[in-house]
């Protein structure tokens, strides 16, 4: 299997419902309460405007780990300066990832 081959086969894992979409993006915003809400992932570019963002309230969601959570990590990578909580995978994945930082990392080591 070529790397392409891989990539390609582990991005198609397909993406749930419902997300978080662009039209919560005020750009002076500085706390995102997203707790209990039941988003699953956050669509692409949603974050971007968010320049004076410093807190994510994220649990007590359904976030599902696949392909679609990769935004929200990146995003936070970039971001080291948002303090963010509550990021798991949910149910947790049969490799026992719990957190949604620990998908990402064994997904990149595996397919990447």
């Amino acid at each position: 299997m070529t790397k392409t081959t891989a990539t390609s086969s582990c991005y198609n894992a397909g993406a749930p419902s419902p997300s978080v979409n662009a039209s919560i993006s005020p750009s002076g915003l500085r706390e995102f309460d997203q707790f209990n809400n039941s988003p699953h992932f956050f669509i692409y570019g949603v974050l971007e405007d968010l320049y004076f963002l410093s807190l994510l309230r994220l649990g007590g969601n359904p976030w599902v780990c696949n392909y679609s959570i990769h935004y929200l990590v990146y995003w936070l990578r970039l971001h080291p300066g948002v303090t963010h909580s509550g990021l798991l995978c949910h149910p947790p994945s049969m490799l026992g990832v719990k957190s949604v930082e620990d998908y990402v990392h064994s997904y990149n080591r595996a397919c990447g």
